[in-house]
């Protein structure tokens, strides 16, 4: 048992598996293992054992952590991925009869996939067919845009809302769709959240993490001296990365003397991006591009920048649906400015952060503002770390486990 975080408050009486592609990854288990020690049963993570991203790197599924509570167990299973949203998992029904063999307390399923999605389908099913006394089943929603899926799909969202015992809900975006959808039934608040064990501000713009993050690509007085203003994410479409280069450029003879630049991410307009960097340089700026950089870098990455700007646009099919690079940067110590799409204004410790997406002069004006605000100051505002520490992976656990038993007793 992890005995910094054992909880002497009273815990909830019922089993939970949890099946989920991202669970191959370690930083997600660090929640579940907050949310075990909020539960006086059995918790079962559900993962792949491989999950193949996007881009079409193979992940192998993490060992879990040394200090997972007892009753946490990571399950590791075959499966077979026809679409991101066609996956099925091997062997659930084996262990959702062995979970209910003693009916001592109900079997809590979240299936952390769409409603619209077959392997949510797929789960219930199992859950339906395999699990013996009360079981409730929870799906997820992510989707913010109404789209008009292919009828199975329709269908399958139209038959799984009706049946569900209700819908993990990751924002006011997805509330507001499942609404569309004339979904009446229980909502479940399931934001993202930082790693408060990775995410904190202790450092900042210490000596030792400049050098590991720039590996001596500039020198420390860029940081120490100056305001570094960092771009973190993919480099797409969505995510701004060209409007925020049109800032720069446009607005070159505000940032030029005062500023470093340092962009980290991967994308498809990654080459548009180095293509711009030597005119910017020209132009008196210093920027710096890092490539894509490990989750575990993140952290340091933060810790030596002041602001971050978030210019994420809305495209026809899809939107910002939350900005966990903003909670994680903000845990840090760092000021965020963004766009008005999605879920990002509800993510911001402040609103007079926000401007308009697409609109470089508003981008400009909201960096400069933090600039004036921060300008001499070297501790971290607490109005800041307050404000976000209800995305901590502490807080938001316990507050899932509650709503859970909620949920199943009402």
């Amino acid at each position: 048992m992890n005995g910094s975080h054992q909880r002497t408050e009273k815990k909830a009486r019922f089993k939970l598996v949890v099946a989920w592609q991202a669970l191959v990854v370690r930083g997600y288990h660090s929640f579940f293992e907050d949310v075990a020690e909020w539960i006086d049963d059995q918790v079962v993570l559900v993962s792949p054992n491989t999950f193949q991203e996007s881009g079409g790197q193979s992940v192998a599924l993490s060992a879990p952590s040394h200090t997972a509570p007892d009753n946490l167990q990571l399950v590791g299973t075959p499966t077979l991925t026809f679409h991101t949203q066609a996956v099925l998992y091997a062997g659930m029904g084996r262990l959702f009869r062995r979970l209910t063999q003693k009916k001592d307390a109900p079997l809590v399923v979240l299936a952390i996939s769409e409603p619209y999605a077959i392997t949510t389908l797929l789960l219930w099913l199992h859950a339906k067919l395999w699990a013996r006394g009360k079981v409730y089943f929870f799906c997820y929603c992510a989707q913010n845009i109404v789209k008009k899926f292919p009828w199975p799909l329709r269908f399958i969202q139209q038959f799984l809302l009706t049946r569900v015992d209700g819908v993990l809900v990751l924002g006011k975006g997805q509330s507001d769709y499942l609404t569309q959808c004339q979904y009446k039934g229980k909502r479940i608040n399931f934001p993202l959240w930082y790693d408060s064990r990775m995410f904190h501000p202790q450092g900042r713009k210490d000596k030792t993490r400049i050098e590991q993050i720039l590996d001596g690509a500039l020198q420390a007085s860029h940081i120490v001296d100056k305001v570094v203003l960092v771009f973190a994410g993919s480099l797409s479409p969505v995510k701004g990365i060209i409007d925020f280069l049109d800032c720069l450029e446009l607005h070159s003879e505000k940032f030029r003397s005062d500023f470093t630049v340092l962009i980290a991410g991967i994308g498809p307009e990654k080459q548009a991006v180095l293509d711009r960097l030597p005119g910017l340089t020209k132009l008196g700026l210093t920027i710096l591009y890092l490539g894509p950089l490990p989750q575990e870098q993140m952290p340091e990455l933060f810790r030596i920048s002041d602001i971050l700007c978030v210019p994420s646009k809305t495209l026809p099919h899809l939107k910002e649906q939350f900005g966990r690079v903003i909670i994680e940067a903000q845990a840090c110590g760092v000021h965020v400015v963004g766009s008005d799409s999605g879920g990002i204004p509800d993510v911001l410790a402040f609103r007079d952060y926000i401007f308009k997406e697409g609109d470089i002069h508003d981008m400009a004006d909201k960096i400069l503002k933090i600039k004036e605000k921060i300008s001499g100051k070297k501790e971290t505002e607490p109005t800041l770390l307050t404000w976000n520490e209800q995305f901590s992976d502490h807080n938001l656990a316990k507050s899932l486990v509650n709503q859970l038993a909620t949920a199943i007793i009402s």
